[in-house]
Parts: structure tokens; C-alpha cells; sequence
């Protein structure tokens, strides 16, 4: 190009020769990530968190960067929602960011979603191991993780006794076909009620895993109708990485229907979308009947990362003098995680189940074998009122049909409280 050339380029290009000199400098210019970070991990928490929200246009691209946004948000009194989402991002640009899958999990278990902190804290644990400050001592307390929540609330039903929807019978006694009133504690009872529940977790983290859960849940109703009491423990073992053997142990106590004692025991399969399948057996011992088994497979798939489908399949094995001696059971269901705004929080799930005897279930009611499809939905809303405690009120609906009328039934139930967590 001839010399003179180059002073005839329009001015356009001078203006962009000397933008792009800019913005290399700039660049040049940007600070080392290590280098801020440990600037600012010599500052007080507050103040760290407001130079990091300065500093997102410059580092926003590094997943580093989103985990410690959500480590000092969660330093100070900042939405635990708000933390939750910097982790999630930080998982996003780097899937392999172990610190940002841990505390990912443990936010979880703050926010009181169990089941996705276990799944969560167990991938990791399998992915990355155990942390390596944990590895490194020998006292045992720092090896253990606590975590639960205990929660009181006031709760009404349109059937709290699970009644049948009619208030007469259609029986079939020696050919003669009549109707039979139902008794008035037979029928369906609405009414309000008191609820007070607790559940613990103790996990041991290092390998062999041990994790001891402890569940109760005591309802007092109005006095004409019965108190109701569920206890349950569960101990797993995780012997290898996403591998687990659980044997559990529960109890259901109805004033009006009785008690139930059950025993089982489940081998459990971690997947690596933070799913798993589970096989297992069980025995339960219901009022003054005779034991039966049944044999439970089931598979949790999480199709997004606020939806779990659920899949089941059960079939129980009688003994003689219980009316139902053997049912099959199938099981679908979905469970959906919203978050609302920037602290409360939407659950959904929706759980529908079909069932058949396989032997005629009572001459009285003609020699037909009984089946029967549920349905349930429910909806919680649940807002923090501070980091350890939180609001929730519950809307559940429940519907069975069948071919026997003692077993058709609605109920709707709407609960109203405050949950504690730890």
C-alpha cells in the first residue's frame, strides 16, 4: 500500500482502530481472579459481597465466581433462595465445581427439601469424595452432619376418618339384597384439628456412610373423632459410593382403625441425574388380622431440576384371614419445586395409584374383586419468616373410586403453621 494511502482511510476507521486499542486495554487490564478473590477474602462479609456484585460484569463468566457469591450470601442475612441460585449457576458454567455442589445440597436442607439434599450431598459425596478437611481429623463429632425440622400447625378435613362417601350400604346377606345404614362413626367426619411433627437426620460421612433418620407425626382432632400417631426410623447404610441398604422400621396408630406395625428392608441405586431405583421387601401387621408381605420397586427420575417423576409397583402376599389375601398395586407420580419471587416458595405434586385383589374380597358385597384408583394432589406454599424458620400452609385433595362402595371417598384437608429448621 502506497504510503499516502493510508492518511485517505476514512475517519471511521481511525475511530475504530482506536476503540479496539481501548478494549484490548481494558482487558489487559482486567484484575486476576485468584489474586481479587483473596483481596476480598480479607474483608468483612458485607463488604466482600457488595465488591463481588460490583465485580459480576468482570468475573460473571467464571463459575468460581457464582459459587462465592452464594458463599457470602449466605454469610449475611440474604434470601437462602438468593444463594440457592448463584450454586446453581456456578453448576451450569462447571458441573465439576465440588463446593458449589455440596453447598448446593446443604442449601437444600436448609430450605427443608430432604429428599433433594440427600440426593444432591450423596452425587457429590460419590463424584468427589468426602471433603478433604473431613478426611483429615479424627474427631468424630466433625464427621457428622444434623439436620431436620420440627413444625405445628392447625388443619381442617372435609373426611378426617377417611369415610365412605355414602351413608348406607348396598349389601347382598344369603341372596337378600338390602341397604344398610352406616353407623355415625362410620361415616365421613369433618373437622378440624392440631398437628405436631418432627424428623432427623444423623449421617456419619465418611465411607462405610451411615445416616440414622428419625420421622413422628401426633393429630389430635375435635373430641368425637380419633387422635392418629405415625412413628418411623430408617437407618442406611452406604456400604459403596450411590449404593445404599436401608432397613426401616414404622408405626401407625388410629384410635378408630387400629395399629399397624411394619419391618422392611430396601437396596437403593443412586443414578447419576441425582434419581435412583429401589427394590425391597416388607412385612406389616395390621390390627387383628394376619400379617402379609409385599414386594416394592420403584424408581425417582428427576426430569428437570424442579420435577421428579415417581414410578411404583407393589404386590402384597396374604395370609389366610385377611379379606384382601393378594393385591397388585401401580404407582405414577410428580413432584414440582417452584420458587416464587425471591423467598417463598411453591410445591406441587400430583400422585395417582390404581389397585386390584386378585381374590373376591366379601361375599356380602357380591363375588367381585375389588379395585381401585386414587388420586391426591397437593399444593404448599411455604416463606421464610428468618434463616430457621418459615410459614407454610397446605392444600391437599384426595379422591378414590371403586367397584365396592365402601370404598369410594373424598377428602380435601387445608393445614396452616410454622416449621423450625436445624
Amino acid at each position: 500500500m502506497h504510503p499516502g494511502a493510508f492518511i485517505m482511510m476514512p475517519r471511521n476507521f481511525f475511530l475504530a482502530f482506536i476503540l479496539a486499542l481501548s478494549c484490548t486495554a481494558v482487558y489487559a487490564a482486567e484484575p486476576d481472579w485468584p489474586d481479587w478473590l483473596a483481596a476480598q477474602r480479607r474483608l468483612p462479609a458485607d463488604q466482600a459481597l457488595q465488591h463481588l456484585y460490583d465485580a459480576e460484569a468482570t468475573f460473571g463468566h467464571l463459575s468460581e465466581y457464582q459459587y462465592w457469591l452464594g458463599v457470602y450470601l449466605l454469610e449475611t442475612t440474604a434470601p437462602l433462595a438468593q444463594a440457592l441460585e448463584r450454586f446453581e449457576r456456578a453448576l451450569m458454567l462447571d458441573p465439576n465445581n465440588a463446593g458449589a455442589m455440596y453447598d448446593y445440597g446443604l442449601v437444600m436442607c436448609k430450605m427443608g427439601d430432604r429428599a433433594s439434599c440427600a440426593n444432591i450431598l450423596q452425587h457429590a459425596q460419590a463424584q468427589f469424595g468426602t471433603p478433604p478437611k473431613l478426611l483429615a481429623t479424627d474427631h468424630v463429632a466433625e464427621k457428622l452432619v444434623a439436620y431436620g425440622e420440627v413444625r405445628t400447625g392447625l388443619g381442617y378435613s372435609t373426611n378426617y376418618n377417611r369415610g365412605p362417601r355414602s351413608n348406607s350400604l348396598d349389601i347382598n346377606f344369603f341372596g337378600i339384597a338390602s341397604n344398610l345404614p352406616l353407623a355415625e362413626n362410620d361415616r365421613a367426619q369433618a373437622g378440624f384439628f392440631t398437628e405436631l411433627a418432627t424428623n432427623a437426620t444423623l449421617t456419619h460421612i465418611s465411607f462405610p456412610q451411615l445416616s440414622l433418620t428419625l420421622n413422628a407425626l401426633r393429630r389430635e382432632p375435635r373430641a368425637q373423632l380419633a387422635n392418629f400417631t405415625a412413628i418411623a426410623g430408617e437407618l442406611n447404610w452406604q456400604y459403596i459410593p450411590n449404593q445404599r441398604l436401608s432397613f426401616l422400621y414404622y408405626r401407625l396408630d388410629d384410635a378408630m382403625q387400629g395399629r399397624l406395625d411394619a419391618h422392611a428392608i430396601y437396596l437403593a441405586q443412586q443414578l447419576a441425574s441425582y434419581g435412583y431405583w429401589s427394590v425391597g421387601i416388607e412385612h406389616r401387621q395390621a390390627r387383628n388380622y394376619s400379617g402379609y408381605v409385599t414386594f416394592r420397586a420403584e424408581s425417582v427420575y428427576p426430569l428437570l431440576p424442579a420435577i421428579d417423576v415417581l414410578a411404583r409397583i407393589e404386590r402384597d402376599f396374604g395370609q389366610v384371614g385377611r379379606p384382601e389375601l393378594q393385591q397388585t398395586r401401580a404407582t405414577l407420580g410428580i413432584n414440582l419445586k417452584t420458587l416464587l419471587l425471591d423467598q417463598a416458595k411453591l410445591d406441587f405434586g400430583w400422585r395417582s395409584q390404581y389397585a386390584q385383589d386378585n381374590n373376591v374380597y366379601s361375599s356380602v358385597f357380591g363375588e367381585r374383586v375389588r379395585h381401585f384408583w386414587q388420586n391426591e394432589f397437593g399444593i404448599r406454599l411455604s416463606w421464610p419468616i428468618n434463616k430457621t424458620l418459615e410459614m407454610r400452609s397446605e392444600l391437599r385433595h384426595f379422591r378414590q373410586t371403586s367397584n365396592l362402595q365402601l370404598f369410594i371417598q373424598r377428602e380435601t384437608q387445608f393445614t396452616v403453621g410454622v416449621a423450625g429448621r436445624f
